[in-house]
């Protein structure tokens, strides 16, 4: 969710030399009811100091070298990640001409899901079962669309084996996870239309996919909800992201 911030004071930069040593920003955050946000009655000064050496602030300065300011266009991006990687943090400060601006964006991801990062998002991705054992492909996407945003699939190798072990087991059969892809169809637009995903073979353009047994993505009938002793239990799920550019 963005934040934003609204400038009530002048940037109030000084040298030491001819280095530039600091840039004091003083504003409100705008829409941020979700998340709450500590107000700080401190002297500048002060502020300033505690900026220095801590993940406080929305600019982490780790020495005196602070970036050269002097061009009209200026942009700078910080992440950081949260505690067991379930929750990252960015901000974004852009300058073009004498107009500034901070953007914040925070995701954190909830139980049994996980958070990734799909070159220019962050996702937080979790396998959901069928509360009555087995389903079809309409099913999944169904599924998904209820408890979180659409379909999704493996990214990677690290995603991929997340998910399988997250796929769960329903007595008497191989369980299976649908997966975001339907006759080369994609509606996650994180997964880079499944290119990314580690294929067990050649893929049917006319058929779905799914986390294989192999614990790699396969195609079969997208109609199906049982097969011999295999079972699609459930989905694999894009529950929140953001866009980092």
């Amino acid at each position: 969710m963005p934040r934003f911030l609204l400038f009530s004071l002048l940037f109030l930069p000084f040298s030491y030399g001819k280095q530039w040593k600091m840039m004091l920003i003083h504003g409100d955050v705008l829409g941020a009811s979700e998340f709450p946000i500590e107000k700080m009655n401190r002297p500048m000064e002060e502020c300033h100091a505690l900026c220095y050496n801590t993940n406080e602030c929305a600019r982490l300065l780790q020495d005196d070298q602070c970036p050269d300011l002097s061009n009209n266009n200026y942009t700078s991006i910080d992440m950081w990640r949260g505690a067991n990687n379930s929750a990252v943090m960015l901000n974004k400060i852009s300058k073009s001409g004498f107009q500034w601006s901070i953007t914040y964006n925070y995701l954190a991801c909830d139980i049994r899901t996980q958070l990734f990062r799909r070159e220019n998002y962050w996702v937080c991705v979790g396998a959901r079962a069928f509360f009555d054992g087995c389903g079809s492909y309409n099913a999944a996407e169904d599924l998904c669309n209820g408890v979180g945003i659409s379909l999704t699939g493996p990214y990677s190798n690290e995603e991929e084996q997340f998910l399988y072990e997250s796929r769960g087991s329903y007595p008497g059969y191989n369980t299976l996870l649908w997966v975001d892809g339907r006759n080369e169809v994609y509606k996650d637009p994180t997964v880079n239309n499944g290119k990314n995903y580690p294929m067990c073979g050649p893929s049917d353009r006319t058929l779905c996919h799914y986390i294989d047994t192999g614990n790699c993505v396969n195609t079969f009938d997208c109609f199906k909800s049982v097969n011999n002793n295999d079972c699609w239990h459930g989905a694999a799920c894009l529950m929140k992201y953001f866009k980092i550019y």
